[in-house]
């Protein structure tokens, strides 16, 4: 079932065209895998990549806000030194 959900979108409509005439009927498939291969590709460079290419240590720290709800905020280390040289 979860294949056929997968791969319905994709079959071609029995009067071959769309709701969108203009547009190909598997256009919103595409984009929709376009957003999340962007997601993962920009979650990829912020958390891989660049603290590699920079030296840097992402190191979460827990806030408490004026309502009493805690947050965590990512910042880092620079070099990856074991100081308090937090920034972020």
């Amino acid at each position: 079932m979860t294949i056929l959900v997968l791969v319905a979108p994709f079959i071609r409509p029995a009067n071959r065209v769309g709701d969108t005439p203009p547009l190909p009927y598997y256009l919103y498939c595409f984009i929709g895998i376009a957003v999340i291969a962007f997601g993962v590709l920009y979650w990829a460079i912020w958390r891989l990549v660049l603290p590699y290419v920079f030296k840097l240590r992402l190191v979460p720290r827990k806030e408490v806000l004026e309502d009493g709800t805690v947050i965590t905020l990512v910042g880092y280390l620079t070099g990856f030194s074991m100081g308090i040289n937090v920034q972020g």
